[in-house]
């Protein structure tokens, strides 16, 4: 019997812990606090001590494939730069820095974690069953929270917009674009093989399918109601792209596919989001000017709102030290000297991942971890290609769809600087690798087969 399907009692209270901090982390302002970081920090600790001890007790449970290596060694190795770069005084503000260490080495173990406990088809239906779960809670949420009854009935300051339980709207966008991708996948991962008719087509609609399809729906509204204009243009763009990959490589049912995929764009995001904030999002889609003019210095891309002016800094910022970085967690205190008098002196974030990494981790660290995404989001795409398995082709479909979504979003947001967004972005990589990378399920043999081949023994024995 194959040991994935008796884990051990510590293995299994591993999982829950793992699957509660996921759920968890969102849930409490996205976890973009000190006090935040410091529980789930801990809870991580906790469950990397759970772990060695399974892993001395039960070591056959837990096997790495040679990508799940390549991945963690190359965001550990990310890790070891960071200390490099407080040892060597590299760092300006070497605190910030080794407080950035201390939770990169966390995401690092849980990355670890979900690699070595969620190997296996059950558990992996489990974890993203548990994501997406956790991201509908997010969109419920957030769609009540724009009522003004239910508001005062929390005490909450009533906004028109979607935020959920996230300080920022663009962040809640962010973790709904993962969240929605692998309930896509999940609805592609169980597709039969049926050929394409009406008949089937409805046999879809009104099976147990159609309760993730009814979820998918609440969260897309709740994606268009936080008015985040990349963030909705993340989504459907990464849809598309996704698509348009999955519907190249798989040849089986393609017209069947090409229905069902083209439902979600239409039914989604054109029919039911009309009625619900997709005309305000439009407006500021509209109001967006983007300008890009050549100067002395090069070329400059200016938006009209204070993104463009950031990030025109901070690319000033990021020439100082391009190779080597200046240290992660001090880009808010290098940058004020570079901001700019029309805006708010106090700037968090670059406003764009790239560069917020590039400025702190330098060209090294921001390299690392560029092939930790694109290994995985590599595997992701050869699962899609994988036409001997619905299901890894279906999970593929949905860790590729949210690593595109979150890569797009991050050209003008920090949605991996939030702890639980980059915490689920390291999930949905550790999804993409499981993916392709998981042992196929042992299939159970089935009552009638065992009779038979118990008879069948018994009337051989009978012979001799």
């Amino acid at each position: 019997m194959s040991h994935h399907r008796q884990p051990s009692r510590l293995i299994k209270w591993n999982r829950i812990i793992l699957i509660a901090l996921l759920v968890w982390v969102p849930i409490a302002y996205g976890s973009n606090s000190r006090a935040y970081e410091a529980i789930f920090m801990l809870f991580i600790g906790l469950a990397g001590v759970l772990w060695t001890i399974s892993l001395h007790r039960h070591p056959k449970q837990f096997k790495f494939s040679k990508i799940s290596v390549y991945a963690v060694s190359l965001l550990v190795g990310a890790q070891l730069w960071v200390l490099l770069q407080v040892l060597l005084g590299i760092s300006i503000i070497p605190s910030y820095s080794l407080h950035q260490l201390v939770l990169g080495l966390s995401y690092s173990l849980f990355f670890t974690l979900i690699l070595s406990h969620f190997n296996n088809r059950h558990a992996l239906t489990l974890l993203i069953s548990a994501l997406f779960v956790s991201g509908l809670i997010q969109a419920v949420y957030g769609i009540f929270m724009t009522q003004p009854e239910f508001a005062h009935l929390l005490g909450k300051e009533v906004d028109s917009r979607a935020n959920g339980s996230f300080v920022n709207r663009n962040h809640l966008a962010g973790y709904l674009e993962m969240t929605i991708a692998l309930g896509i996948g999940l609805v592609l991962a169980f597709r039969d093989g049926r050929k394409w008719s009406f008949k089937s087509f409805l046999d879809l609609l009104l099976s147990a399918k159609l309760q993730i399809r009814l979820a998918i729906i609440l969260m897309v509204i709740a994606l268009v109601m936080t008015y985040s204009r990349m963030g909705n243009t993340a989504f459907v763009t990464s849809l598309i792209i996704t698509s348009s990959i999955f519907i190249l490589v798989t040849q089986k049912n393609r017209v069947r596919n090409i229905v069902l995929l083209a439902s979600f764009i239409v039914i989604d995001v054109l029919v039911i989001s009309q009625f619900f904030g997709l005309d305000k999002l439009k407006e500021r889609l509209e109001s967006t000017e983007i300008t890009i003019t050549q100067t002395d210095h090069g070329w400059i891309t200016d938006i009209n709102d204070a993104r463009g002016l950031i990030l025109k800094d901070s690319i000033e910022l990021g020439k100082q030290e391009p190779i080597w970085g200046i240290g992660p967690g001090t880009y808010k205190d290098a940058f004020m000297p570079y901001t700019d008098p029309k805006i708010n002196p106090l700037v968090d974030h670059a406003h764009n991942d790239y560069i917020e990494f590039w400025i702190e981790y330098g060209l090294i660290g921001t390299l690392l971890l560029a092939l930790l995404v694109l290994l995985s989001l590599s595997n992701a795409i050869k699962s899609i290609n994988n036409s001997q398995s619905f299901y890894r082709s279906g999970v593929g479909f949905g860790a590729t769809m949210g690593i595109i979504a979150i890569l797009i979003h991050s050209f003008t947001d920090f949605n991996l600087q939030i702890p639980s967004n980059a915490l689920t972005f390291l999930t949905v990589c550790a999804i993409a690798i499981l993916s392709q990378t998981h042992p196929k399920p042992v299939k159970k043999k089935s009552r009638r087969r065992k009779r038979k081949q118990r008879l069948e023994l018994i009337a051989e024995n009978n012979k001799n």
